[in-house]
């Protein structure tokens, strides 16, 4: 009877043990997420929480976009500075982070947003 009691109790701590490892994922990325985001360099203007069929996406905006009406303006040219941003999926385990920006034009010379992808790719992979 107590031996019985004793190979139950153990049946129910190795499935126990296995079920726990099946939930147990790895973070794929293992990395400090507001450190990322200062070795850019620049701090991000905006940030905004994407939820999508299931993920979570935090998204970093690092350049200021135009109003409309700063975009109809004679001098929209002179202000527009083209965007860049950094997106981590699932910020708390992250599963992939992207960094997207466009072409760079005048007003972005002084600090390019290619040194700005730069900076990113540096941080996460440790390679210049």
């Amino acid at each position: 009877m107590i031996e019985g009691m004793i190979m139950r109790i153990f049946v129910f701590f190795i499935s126990a043990l296995l079920s726990f490892n099946l939930a147990a994922e790895e973070c794929k990325f293992s990395f400090n997420e507001s450190e990322l985001i200062s070795s850019i360099g620049i701090a991000p203007v905006k940030q905004e929480i994407i939820k999508d069929e299931g993920i979570t996406k935090r998204q970093y905006e690092f350049r200021r976009e135009l109003s409309s009406e700063e975009m109809l303006s004679d001098d929209a040219d002179e202000k527009y500075e083209p965007q860049f941003y950094i997106s981590v999926y699932n910020p708390s385990c992250p599963q992939k982070v992207i960094v997207w920006f466009f072409k760079d034009n005048k007003n972005t010379m002084d600090l390019s947003n290619e040194v700005l992808a730069g900076r990113a790719f540096k941080y996460l992979t440790g390679v210049n």
